[in-house]
């Protein structure tokens, strides 16, 4: 297996009028509280965020939810869900190269309590409950009263690039959000239309939000991008230590599973195997694998600045092929427009993250609190200065006696 990330992946084949349209917008931190003043009441402060970011800590400390609450709320502004939380207060700042914006939310009784938007410090939305508030019409430079049903929201009932075009950002970063819960199949049950390979049309799968669809963001790159596409797939999956000289679609054998129309799978030509690996009989581990680098490679092909949220990275993976990945996704990440915020409590992958990366989910009942070099760099230098591993760190609690100081 490759120890490093190797030069030798295929000069990536990018779509310049894709990446001129979608600038990069980093979500910079969040806070959230639900069912505030009731027994179920369950928060965390404010959690600082940087383009690349792995929250550890023990189970049931709250960091797969916090990927939740973040991925949800792209949900809601995507509008992939038929209704409004039933309680959520939201934080959120993002920026970009030209901007910095804060959304701050409010929702009780899956009705809106108070919604604001501001950008560059300046207040562009602000609505109170009953729906009634006011925002910047751009196209005639004034402030107007407005009223939107209680049960949406204003950023996306109000969507206007003409006049309210201070929106699209925030539209951009949760339309191209995505949420991979690694230890969970990983699109490996859901076939493909075999309609979209024969068509012979380039199939743009860059809006489909379900990460499960990976047999159809596969057809999509494919189609738009060939050979070279396949290639760095096969790459970074030898980084990972599957050395496989083939990587695609075929139609699904009927005496394999029994269906009523073409259908597709994905395969893969491992090298000292004389037959191919179809979809259904890969390990777990490797359609993961496969799948998060297919995700990966699209981005990259794409142009596409995307937040990936990832939970249980590494789930299933030997520890040889847990650092790999890990490497693989922060190296790829870099200079691609990725933001990469990854949950784990594998020790192995701990000790492949430099502790810059990393952000330790502490639960104190109902209330979660995340240390990290931006809000605790005396303890994070304290630490760094003794030689010990990353994964000592979090399993001595040498950040207790610190954490008041934060």
């Amino acid at each position: 297996m490759t120890s490093s990330i190797k030069s030798s992946r295929p000069e990536v084949q990018t779509a310049p009028e894709v990446i001129d349209k979608e600038q990069f917008i980093r979500l910079d931190s969040i806070a959230f509280v639900e069912n505030l003043g009731e027994d179920t009441e369950w928060s965390f402060d404010e959690i600082t965020l940087s383009d690349i970011n792995l929250l550890v800590g023990k189970n049931s400390s709250g960091k797969s939810r916090v990927l939740n609450v973040i991925a949800g709320l792209a949900q809601l502004l995507r509008g992939d869900l038929p209704k409004l939380f039933p309680s959520g207060n939201f934080i959120l700042q993002f920026s970009t190269n030209a901007h910095k914006y804060t959304y701050d939310l409010s929702i009780s009784n899956s009705q809106v309590q108070h919604e604001k938007f501001f950008m560059n410090g300046k207040i562009l939305l602000d609505r109170a409950e009953k729906g009634i508030g006011r925002i910047w019409a751009e196209g005639i430079n004034q402030e107007i009263d407005f009223e939107a049903p209680q049960d949406q929201l204003a950023a996306k009932v109000r969507r206007d690039k003409i006049q309210h075009p201070f929106f699209e950002d925030l539209h951009s970063w949760a339309s191209l959000s995505r949420h991979f819960q690694f230890g969970s199949p990983c699109g490996k049950d859901v076939l493909g239309m075999a309609s979209d390979l024969l068509t012979g049309k380039v199939q743009d799968a860059s809006q489909v939000s379900d990460s499960s669809h990976v047999v159809k963001l596969y057809v999509s790159a494919f189609n738009e991008f060939g050979d070279a596409f396949d290639q760095s797939i096969l790459c970074d999956l030898g980084i990972l230590g599957y050395d496989c000289t083939d990587v695609g679609t075929e139609g699904v054998d009927p005496a394999v599973i029994q269906v009523h129309m073409p259908l597709l799978w994905l395969f893969v030509q491992e090298r000292d195997l004389k037959s191919k690996t179809t979809q259904v009989n890969m390990s777990q581990g490797m359609f993961r694998a496969l799948s998060l680098v297919i995700h990966l490679n699209y981005c990259i092909f794409k142009g596409i600045p995307r937040t990936m949220l990832i939970d249980d990275i590494g789930e299933g993976l030997d520890f040889s092929r847990a650092q790999a990945f890990i490497s693989l996704l922060i190296e790829r990440a870099k200079g691609n427009k990725l933001q990469m915020i990854m949950t784990t409590n594998d020790r192995f992958i701990m000790n492949g993250v430099p502790l810059c990366y990393w952000g330790i989910v502490r639960r104190h009942a109902n209330k979660v609190h995340v240390l990290n070099e931006r809000n605790s760099r005396e303890i994070f230098d304290d630490f760094s200065s003794l030689g010990l591993n990353n994964f000592d760190f979090f399993s001595t609690n040498f950040f207790e006696e610190g954490r008041d100081q934060s």
